[in-house]
């Protein structure tokens, strides 16, 4: 969900596809973006174990769904990642200090929005990361969240980690 609702603030139409099983949490990731109608295809789950001959099936059933949503009109997204506003620059600032102990251990820390509640930050591991030295993630994400806080009060970190294992 994440990289679609990029693609389209970027001006690419995009249309995401998932499992039924995933539907709730594809949502969520959308509204946390601030969109609540991002088009999205779902096909039955599972697809991991399916053999060949089904998965052929759903990507049939699939590709109808997708060209019909990608030939109406696009979905409104307002960009907010490409111009950082006061907002983002001082959380970036009071997550500084976790930036920079983070990075001793592999990982890259990074504002990705600043909505009106919900401040996304990325956590992504280097090759070289430490997993065994990082705190469990409700850990980080009270430890962020008590940060950006003191910048923007009503605030709520949502983590997205990106290259775990």
């Amino acid at each position: 969900m994440y990289d679609g609702i990029a693609l389209e603030r970027h001006g690419v139409p995009a249309v995401v596809v998932c499992t039924e099983l995933f539907e709730p949490t594809a949502k969520q990731m959308a509204e946390l973006q601030g969109v609540t109608d991002f088009p999205m295809v779902l096909i039955p789950h599972p697809l991991g174990r399916c053999p060949v001959d089904e998965l052929e099936i759903k990507a049939e059933i699939a590709v109808d769904a997708i060209a019909r949503l990608l030939l109406q009109p696009a979905v409104t997204v307002s960009p907010n990642a490409d111009q950082l506003s006061a907002n983002t620059r001082s959380v970036e600032d009071a997550l500084g200090g976790f930036a920079a102990s983070l990075q001793a251990d592999g990982f890259h820390l990074a504002v990705e929005s600043v909505d009106d509640s919900v401040v996304t930050v990325a956590l992504t591991a280097t090759d070289e990361a430490c997993h065994d030295c990082l705190v469990a993630d409700d850990m980080i994400i009270q430890m962020l969240t008590a940060a950006v806080q003191k910048v923007v009060p009503d605030a709520h970190v949502a983590l997205v980690k990106k290259h775990f294992a």
